[in-house]
C-alpha cells in the first residue's frame, strides 16, 4: 500500500478545464486555463475549502490562496 499513488481530482469545466488534484501527502496540482501550479496544503481542512471554492467557480480566490 505504501507504493499507491493515493490521489483524487475534481474538475469544473467552464471555458477551460479547471482541476484540483490532491495526493495523500497533501500535495496539490492546480490547473486553471492550462496553467499548472503546485501547492502543498497545510491540512485536509484547507483541501476541503479549496474544493468548495472550486465547485463555486471562485478560481481567482483559489489562485490567490495558493501563490
Amino acid at each position: 500500500m505504501d507504493d499507491e499513488h493515493g490521489a483524487f481530482w475534481v474538475s469544473v469545466i467552464t471555458d477551460d478545464e479547471n482541476v484540483i488534484e490532491v495526493s495523500k501527502d497533501l500535495s496539490l496540482s492546480v490547473i486553471f486555463g492550462g496553467q499548472e501550479t503546485k501547492y502543498h496544503a497545510i491540512d485536509w481542512k484547507e483541501v476541503k475549502e479549496l474544493y468548495k471554492l472550486l465547485l463555486l467557480e471562485k478560481f481567482d480566490e483559489i489562485a490567490s490562496r495558493i501563490k
